[in-house]
């Protein structure tokens, strides 16, 4: 069988090697393409999620050039927004298509909550759809765990609890997902120790303490908590989207949303 000559010069392209490409170029396309792969119950996609994709990445971009940060960052919303969907299940699985010998440290107030977030996220990387499009993602047998798992190009997602341990680990991105137990934000115990431990721990667990960049996401829930411990220092980006509109929203311009 002959080709005519057009048909010779028609690029043929593999259907997952141009989600691969769409979706390593954008965030906010690749939450989009993978969410199915954890997760049966569809979002609402709000503008707040494509906002919030562009914000990371903006940041996780300097991070994968080696740039010093400009920034770290921080996110008030509220429950039941995505938020831990984006940032401590999708966001790790995304880096790791742009950065595969990026090591991820993922922290909540809670261990169990921590690896459950892993868990989910260890799910996106093992499926299917993922393993298509990235196929030089590949677990190392021997540290393969929900809490804490390898790949074969030296990235890590290490999951932990605030207060607990992470000796011994550096991570070029650090995560915090709800560093306070919403029960137990009134006890101003609870919060000093959560606040002490984000102040004398972390700044320690970095790769590179110019470069790594930190991610606060939280719900608001009392003067002194830990965004206001993150707000108080210098190069922070905050973005505070409360359930209601009212003049706390931040930045002002998203007030028209």
């Amino acid at each position: 069988m002959f080709l005519m000559d057009e048909e010779k010069t028609i690029p043929k392209f593999d259907e997952y090697e141009l989600m691969a490409s769409i979706c390593r170029e954008s965030f906010y396309e690749f939450v989009k393409t993978f969410w199915t792969t954890y997760n049966n119950n569809p979002p609402v996609w709000n503008w707040h999620i494509k906002y919030i994709c562009k914000d990371v990445q903006t940041i996780a971009e300097r991070v994968f050039r080696g740039e010093n940060r400009i920034h770290d960052y921080v996110l008030n919303i509220s429950p039941g927004t995505t938020k831990s969907a984006m940032l401590s299940i999708m966001f790790p699985a995304w880096i790791w298509t742009r950065m595969p010998s990026a090591q991820i440290l993922c922290g909540s107030y809670s261990y169990p909550i921590s690896v459950d977030l892993s868990s989910n996220c260890r799910n996106v990387i093992k499926s299917d759809l993922y393993q298509k499009c990235f196929p030089y993602i590949k677990m190392r047998e021997d540290q393969d765990s929900k809490g804490h798992f390898k790949n074969e190009k030296g990235g890590f997602r290490f999951s932990f609890g605030v207060n607990g341990t992470i000796t011994g680990k550096h991570g070029h991105f650090i995560i915090i997902d709800d560093p306070l137990n919403p029960q137990q934000a009134a006890s101003q115990a609870e919060l000093k120790l959560a606040n002490n431990w984000l102040t004398e721990t972390i700044p320690s667990r970095k790769v590179n303490r110019a470069v790594t960049a930190t991610f606060l996401v939280m719900q608001r829930l009392r003067q002194g908590d830990p965004t206001d411990l993150f707000l108080s220092r210098e190069k922070v980006r905050h973005v505070c989207l409360p359930a209601l509109q009212s003049e706390k929203i931040q930045p002002p311009e998203l007030v028209k949303y």
